[in-house]
């Protein structure tokens, strides 16, 4: 065993025997991976390739949106900051309000589950001579 002084002046032991073991284990390693480096490209490739086959016959993945509607009492938030300013911030807070639902019931319109129970009801498929694949 040899003692080396380290920077910090405090004294490490270390074994070359250690470090020879060490370095035969990597350059075993690093010689089983050039002896087989052609092996290790094709299973890397091949895999890649049935990898892109496989996924170009695979169904279409579907997504699936929600709508989280607020309820008509807003308990926290700038409902409760709206209360605390006084008279004039419910006049402000009453159009605020209106908008509000105004622009959720657009965005309701414009659901997916609302565009398909109308497409359902009015038989708009048929009627456009269309297929369920086509996209809005």
């Amino acid at each position: 065993m040899q003692r080396q002084q380290s920077g910090n002046n405090q004294m490490e032991l270390q074994d070359p025997d250690v470090e020879a073991d060490i370095s035969s284990i990597i350059l075993d390693y690093l010689e089983i991976l050039a002896k087989h480096w052609k092996k290790i490209a094709a299973c890397t490739v091949s895999a890649t390739l049935i990898t892109a086959v496989c996924t170009m016959f695979m169904p279409n993945v579907y997504i699936a949106k929600t709508m989280v509607i607020p309820g008509e009492d807003d308990k926290g938030g700038i409902g409760t900051l709206m209360a605390q300013l006084g008279g004039l911030a419910n006049v402000a807070g009453g159009a605020v309000s209106t908008k509000a639902t105004g622009e959720l019931y657009i965005t309701m319109l414009k659901s997916e589950t609302i565009k398909d129970r109308i497409i359902d009801r009015f038989n708009l498929l048929a009627f456009y001579k269309a297929n369920e694949n086509n996209t809005w």
